[in-house]
């Protein structure tokens, strides 16, 4: 049975519930969310098992829709690559914080 740390059965029933309620309106909406009203191109080659490349070998590369509004870097992904050092960082500046701190009250 559940004791009192790790909650009721209640509790766990509704986040059960609420889960699956997640996942239901996933099922409903996400393939639609995917979706653009923009019809394609006829003309553009279909890339699902090769390169679209063009007929004289010209690379598309990836590029589409979303160009305008694609960026160059990404401060969390570069957070996520360079963890060690960002707490190292953040230990640093919670010393320094501390040692002005008590240093103030004497």
């Amino acid at each position: 049975m559940l004791d009192e740390e790790s909650g009721n059965a209640g509790e766990l029933v509704g986040l059960f519930r609420d889960h699956r309620r997640r996942h239901v309106r996933l099922g409903r909406t996400g393939f639609s969310a995917q979706q653009t009203p923009q019809r394609q191109d006829p003309n553009v080659p279909a890339n699902l098992w090769d390169p679209a490349d063009g007929p004289n070998g010209e690379d598309f590369g990836s590029h589409g829709i979303f160009d305008g509004t694609a960026h160059d870097r990404d401060p969390q992904l570069w957070a996520s690559h360079h963890h060690g050092p960002l707490a190292g960082a953040a230990a640093g500046l919670i010393a320094d914080a501390t040692a002005l701190l008590l240093g103030r009250r004497k």
